[in-house]
């Protein structure tokens, strides 16, 4: 176990404002950055932190990496019962700084940690093969944020607790495309709706459905060539 900073493929995919806190792993501190909080990892090792064997936590978990007294401090690995693992930043018994959690069934995260939950920038790779990149509070997708899916379905914008809130664009594989408000992820407020030929409306929703007719931004189609909106209702998931 090196304390050395994490696995040069977890630096490749964090940004510079991550990646400059790599070094050597003890405590760690906070910086504020374009309203991200990115818990970095400290260039100087606290003093008293040391090195020791691979550790049975007694409940089906092991620890191996770096201690300062009785508590996990610096870098280490946690392999859980579970199939769970996370390989990191700790700092006085929580996991904080530049980790990697992986969960068996595939789910993967790499980022920014605090007290033991995902906190500040991260990219995740979920199950079902999604792929978000951005903020993260308290566990959650919280803030700015890309969520892209298999199909070819993208989202960027602002997430609160896990749902996609606030100002966002989303774009689905044919083309079609949604800027706008949402809340609780679904389209709410103002929003634009723009077709596959490039012919969009510009009105309200209320979680989802449209309250007043569209006004086209552009020349308006010909008959027969009016868009359907059918489909953009409203969006489930993250």
């Amino acid at each position: 176990m090196s304390s050395f900073g994490l696995s040069p493929a977890l630096a490749e995919i964090l940004p510079p404002v991550v990646t400059r806190f790599l070094g050597p792993v003890c405590c760690c501190e906070s910086e504020r950055n374009d309203d991200v909080t990115v818990v970095g990892i400290a260039t100087l090792e606290t003093p008293g932190t040391e090195d020791r064997p691979k550790y049975d936590c007694g409940d089906g978990d092991f620890y191996t990496g770096q201690w300062l007294g009785g508590l996990r401090h610096g870098h280490g690995l946690l392999e859980r019962a579970n199939g769970s693992k996370y390989d990191g930043a700790w700092n006085e018994g929580e996991s904080t700084g530049i980790g990697m959690e992986t969960l068996g069934s595939g789910h993967r995260y790499q980022g920014s940690f605090l007290n033991g939950k995902r906190h500040g920038y991260g990219r995740c790779e979920f199950e079902d093969g999604r792929h978000f990149c951005g903020q993260w509070a308290n566990g959650r997708m919280h803030g700015d944020g890309q969520m892209k899916w298999p199909n070819g379905m993208q989202y960027d914008g602002q997430y609160v607790n896990d749902k996609k809130s606030g100002m966002g664009q989303y774009i689905w594989p044919d083309g079609r495309m949604y800027y706008g408000e949402w809340a609780k992820n679904k389209q709410h407020g103002n929003g634009t709706y723009t077709d596959v030929k490039g012919v969009s409306w510009t009105g309200q929703w209320h979680y989802g459905k449209k309250l007043e007719k569209y006004k086209p931004e552009v020349e308006k189609p010909s008959l027969g060539s009016e868009a359907s909106t059918a489909g953009v209702e409203h969006i489930e998931g993250s």
